[in-house]
């Protein structure tokens, strides 16, 4: 009640920007979901909404930037958060999240309304070629960025109809010959997919 109490009396002054320390902690889930309507609302309206958060679906439901702080710095993001709705599993082990630009991405059959979908950068295999693979997800794009990050890796991001970002090595850069325009495949497990 306390932290509910917190952000009513915020609200009420209608600010253009709100600064929230952990809005959802402790609370019961009911409360996470209303203090979670409430903050999108506020943004749709147009104010900006700035919080620091430890409950990381939260934070994939809610942001459009996502800054990770390790150790008092800024770290690299390590997944990729993409938006669009779950679509209805039926029976089957495999369900459909369909992004909001039309694609389908392959994820675990669960039931109940789900707005993200978050892969790790990590469990994406790049390939030159459309490969067979138990992988359920291959997504054809297009390179748009490289960029060296550190340890000889790169992160790379592909236009699949929506951004992907990959971390690879120098070496299958060099391998590859990935530059921006290259053409290239992503595949990933369903299993690989978490929706939120």
């Amino acid at each position: 009640e306390k932290q509910r109490a917190a952000i009513a009396r915020a609200l009420v002054l209608n600010p253009p920007v709100l600064l929230l320390d952990e809005p959802t902690s402790n609370i019961d889930a009911d409360s996470v979901e209303l203090v979670e309507q409430v903050l999108t609302e506020r943004a749709a309206a147009g104010a900006t909404v700035i919080m620091t958060t430890h409950n990381h679906h939260s934070a994939y439901r809610l942001a459009d930037v996502i800054v990770p702080l390790g150790a008092g710095r800024v770290q690299p993001l390590s997944v990729n958060i993409v938006r669009g709705q779950m679509e209805d599993p039926g029976d089957g082990h495999i369900g459909r999240f369909r992004v909001t630009t039309g694609q389908e991405i392959l994820c675990p059959a669960i039931s109940g309304t789900y707005t993200t979908a978050v892969i790790r950068m990590d469990d994406i295999i790049l390939s030159r070629e459309e490969i067979t693979t138990s992988a359920q997800n291959h997504l054809p794009g297009t390179v748009t960025t490289v960029t060296e990050t550190r340890d000889q890796l790169f992160r790379i991001e592909l236009d699949c109809g929506f951004p992907l970002r990959v971390v690879i090595t120098a070496r299958s850069v060099s391998e590859f010959g990935v530059t921006p325009g290259t053409r290239l495949w992503a595949s990933f497990k369903a299993s690989a997919v978490r929706v939120y």
